[in-house]
């Protein structure tokens, strides 16, 4: 048969012709009832969507599928731990399939020191950068390639990075200050050798010099009453000190260097750190990596590799450089020469308080100054060079114990990124929820990517230390679904350890959650990962919608902390809790700093940098204030914008310099500010702290404070919720005319149940499924954007409201039987351990296994199969399992029910239940905790159980329930 032709006019009649029989089968396919037929009436809308050429009436919508089938970046990656650099090139190749098949995006390739509890094998160290690491590292990244997979790499090993290749003009600098109360009058000796005592963890290579000696008496008015000791001293060893009556403090100044060694660092990059205060020692460092990779990758790194990866910043003890004292001049224009005892400590030595005051103000500019050159010679120079180099950068800003400057940090990067821990509980760092511990700098790195454009922020997922065999897949879903509140669209998972196949089970455990084929649950994680995955590639495809921002106090605590993270992050307390809040009410934050406060454009009454635009400013307890910040706050008020300042409006500058003037221009910025509209610049109380000081009092309080807040000052929200609950979040994104929502219930016990009415118009809501990809109308009433939601514990949601793909939700179920019955019956159960021999039980009730006096129960780890029989009646619709520790799969009557990994473990019967006798089949698969911890004689296993006495919950605890009909 000849192919038939259509002309140009005919195509035309032809697709006229499609459109209108599509139509008219979604109109008639409104009617059905089934979720296959909402499925096409979803399809159906989307053909029928034709823009001018009628030739092509198929619109792609490439978010959907993105959604149904996500791309590799919006795959979790892993953290991949090359423990001791013992690696081979088979046994990367299997640890690469482990991972594909489990739904794994791509790698970081990070070596790292051998555990010290690590089973000895008879495999080989390779060095860092030698030829023969080369070649595995090669084979590695090929070897991702070739299975769709994305390979970055860490620079350097361990944290943070350097070498013992490091000349030692080269290393971390850092001053150390001691210090000797005195009592006058009197004359004092002192050993020289003992004013510059060092701390621990002093290498061999360690150099000192005695960099100042200061003797500073109580009540010092200013810096010329501090008597400088350093000169008539400097080549005596037994040091004088003659003093009138009087109390002094006398401080000695020791400069350091190699002092540092890097944290686990693999063979080949361990040793000295690198100072990371100066350009030319990092740029010879950077290029000695790509000077060895480039050509083993194909003649620039870039060409295998993504991005390289760059640490948390934990310089512990590092504040000098060598030309810092020059630097600061330049910059701060005065010497920091008399005020040096003064900036590496808080202590104030008793001084006058207007001398106190001025510590403070050169304080505060030491560490702006320590910051401005990290950024400028360590950050970028690193940014610069993976981009020479052709690669993106991955980049932690945190660290412990200091905060280099970290939003402005997080501008920097291609991939900001944050971390989250589980089994966490230390909140001075984070804020826990359940197990889970987010981390604030997620929220400061997901802020810099909005204001920047960025769609992938980074996060190091699932560290752990106290429950590395704890964690089941519901630890890790809430923990991502958490990531995904803060702004996280790109999950690093937290580690998947490279073990030799000769180490016994559970193989080399370096840190985090254990990801890993030995697991328990490994069969189950593809599940998350598609569930994570699609849930990512939406967000990752969309932006991010943020109309709030905040504004810490964070030059008041460089005056005082210096860069300490501890107060940086309770300062004041609510500060990075004040975020949440703000998303319970409907609206969303981000953290801003002064360098977007003095770029930001000021129209129609935002505050727009970038791409992101802010109808309001909330400013918590700033005292001091950059007037150049000040000046620029008062034309954001004059330019209609929203200002709220709690406790106060600022009063002075925060630097030393010309600190008159500028005291009074921000006290002028801020007059001028407050002469608008004083209903959109308001000053308040802060919220109010519990007496009894409990973290879920607080934030109850503060939720009520932000609700009143906000209507006061007007502000839209992108939802209300009625009623808000502070485990009730959400953040909205946006694509063209297409808005998203993500929410997720964060409680879990609690069942949320509200109305929602998003600010959407007459789009129509359809709920995108993460677990199965598909997509239908969510119900509604005659008000499209207003919905009834219910969200079991840990449960979340994907809310997408189209502009133009009307149609017709599938009617909701009956509802939810309440009339229940127990399964009494005895179980017979079967065990299939991890590692051992199948076993049987017959129990007369449900018991946790954990708990149990039986040797075989309290030790297991695995799937245990329960059996029972039992009569139904002929109403019966549902199935409770009640509590499950963890995943539950089930069968009845030979007809499987499905899986459930996380919250309720509830099942719809459907047409798998018969008249009269049943037969019922529940797997339950645990974690590996209880296990391990009776490994007595395994070294690996009882370094990570050791943290904790208490037995994890095991089995299927009950009730059992059928429940009936009303």
């Amino acid at each position: 048969m000849k192919p038939t032709f259509l002309t140009s006019n005919t195509k035309s009649i032809y697709f006229l012709f499609m459109v209108i029989f599509f139509s008219l089968t979604s109109t008639l396919g409104a009617t059905a009832n089934n979720d296959t037929d909402g499925r096409s009436i979803a399809r159906f809308g989307t053909l029928t969507r034709v823009t001018g050429n009628l030739s092509t009436p198929k619109q792609v919508d490439p978010i959907y599928e993105a959604f149904q089938d996500p791309p590799v970046e919006a795959k979790p990656f892993v953290r991949w731990w090359w423990n001791g650099n013992c690696v081979t090139e088979e046994e990367v190749l299997h640890e690469l399939d482990v991972m594909y098949k489990a739904g794994i995006g791509g790698i970081e390739i990070n070596p790292v020191g051998l555990p010290g509890a690590a089973e000895k094998t008879d495999d080989k160290p390779l060095h860092w950068l030698s030829p023969e690491w080369n070649r595995v590292l090669k084979k590695a990244i090929d070897g991702a390639r070739q299975r769709g997979m994305i390979a970055d790499m860490i620079i350097g090993s361990g944290w943070p990075f350097g070498g013992r290749f490091l000349d030692n003009d080269e290393t971390i600098q850092g001053v150390v200050l001691n210090t000797k109360k005195i009592q006058g009058p009197g004359t004092f000796t002192f050993e020289k050798e003992d004013l510059m005592k060092l701390p621990n963890r002093t290498s061999e290579r360690t150099r000192s010099w005695l960099m100042f000696l200061r003797l500073i008496p109580e009540g010092a008015e200013n810096a010329d009453e501090c008597i400088n000791l350093l000169e008539p001293t400097q080549a005596k060893e037994t040091i004088e000190v003659n003093v009138e009556s009087g109390r002094y403090t006398l401080c000695a100044g020791v400069l350091r260097d190699c002092f540092r060694q890097v944290t686990l660092g693999a063979p080949g990059a361990d040793g000295p750190v690198l100072d990371h205060f100066r350009r030319e020692p990092v740029k010879k460092y950077l290029d000695r990596v790509s000077d060895t990779l480039g050509p083993v990758l194909g003649g620039r790194m870039g060409n295998r590799i993504r991005a390289m990866f760059c640490d948390s910043i934990e310089l512990a003890g590092a504040n000098w450089t060598n030309d810092l004292a020059e630097q600061f001049e330049k910059r701060r224009r005065y010497s920091p020469t008399p005020y040096l005892p003064f900036v590496f400590t808080k202590n104030n030595f008793g001084v006058s308080d207007s001398f106190r005051q001025i510590v403070s103000r050169v304080r505060y500019d030491f560490y702006k100054t320590l910051v401005e050159i990290f950024h400028e010679r360590f950050v970028h120079t690193f940014h610069d060079w993976c981009h020479t180099n052709g690669m993106q950068t991955r980049y932690q800003a945190y660290g412990i114990p200091w905060l280099y400057g970290m939003l402005d940090g997080y501008l920097i990067p291609d991939i900001p990124e944050g971390d989250t821990w589980l089994y966490f509980d230390r909140s001075n760092i984070g804020k826990p929820l359940n197990r889970t511990r987010y981390a604030v700098w997620n929220k400061y790195a997901a802020s810099a990517a909005h204001l920047t454009g960025k769609h992938l922020v980074g996060c190091e997922a699932m560290t752990n230390t106290a429950g590395v065999f704890r964690a089941s897949l519901e630890d890790i879903k809430q923990a991502s679904d958490l990531n995904f509140i803060t702004g996280v669209t790109h999950s690093i998972l937290h580690g998947y350890s490279y073990s030799s196949p000769q180490a016994a089970f559970p193989g080399w455990v370096r840190y985090g959650t254990f990801f890993n084929e030995k697991n328990t649950w490994w069969s189950y994680f593809p599940l998350w990962a598609k569930y994570h995955a699609r849930v990512a590639a939406v967000l990752q495809a969309t932006t991010a919608q943020s109309n709030v921002a905040i504004f810490g106090p964070s030059a008041d605590v460089w005056a005082v902390h210096g860069l300490d993270r501890g107060p940086f992050l309770a300062t004041p307390w609510y500060l990075h809790e004040l975020w949440q809040a703000i998303h319970q009410n409907g609206c969303s934050a981000d953290y801003i700093s002064d360098q977007i406060i003095q770029n930001a454009r000021f129209t129609e009454g935002r505050l727009r940098f970038g791409p992101t635009a802010y109808e309001m400013l909330i400013v918590t307890e700033v005292e001091s204030m950059e007037p150049e910040t000040a000046e620029a706050l008062a034309d954001f008020a004059e330019a209609g914008g929203r200002i709220l300042f709690t406790g106060g409006t600022p009063s002075r500058a925060p630097s030393l310099h010309d600190m008159t003037r500028n005291d009074q221009r921000v006290r002028d910025a801020m007059r001028r500010a407050l002469s608008v509209d004083r209903r959109r610049v308001v000053v308040v109380s802060p919220p109010p702290a519990s007496v009894s000081g409990k973290p879920d009092v607080d934030r109850d309080n503060l939720l009520v404070w932000t609700t009143n807040l906000l209507k006061r000052l007007q502000i839209t929200p992108a939802v209300v919720f009625d009623p808000p609950d502070r485990r009730l979040f959400q953040i909205h994104h946006r694509s063209a005319d297409r808005d998203v929502f993500f929410l997720t219930n964060q409680d879990s016990e609690r069942t949320l149940s509200f109305n929602a009415r998003f600010d959407t118009g007459e789009k129509t809501p359809w709920l995108w499924d993460p677990q199965t990809g598909d997509r239908r109308v969510f119900p509604h009433d005659t008000q499209l954007n207003t919905l009834t939601i219910r969200l079991e514990p840990f449960q979340s949601m994907l809310l997408v409201f189209e502009p133009d793909m009307a149609g017709t939700a599938v009617p909701e179920p009956p509802s939810r039987s309440t009339r229940f019955i127990n399964l009494e019956d005895s179980w017979q159960v079967t065990l299939e351990p991890i590692i051992g021999q199948r076993s049987q039980r017959i129990l007369d009730r449900l018991i946790d296994f954990g708990t149990s006096d039986d040797p075989v129960l309290n030790t297991f780890a695995g799937t245990a199969v329960y059996r029972t029989r039992f009569e139904a009646p002929d109403d019966t619709a549902m199935l409770d399992l009640g509590e499950v520790a963890d995943i539950s799969e089930v069968t009845l009557n030979g007809k499987p029910l499905g899986i459930r990994w996380f919250g309720r473990h509830v099942y719809e019967i459907g047409q798998a239940i018969v008249p009269g006798e049943n037969t019922l089949e529940i797997k339950v698969t645990s974690v590996l905790y209880n296990y391990c911890h009776s490994l007595k004689d395994n070294r690996t296993a009882r370094s990570w159980t050791n943290r904790s006495r208490e037995p994890a919950p095991v089995g299927l605890l009950g009730p059992v329930r059928i429940g009936l009909r009303r």
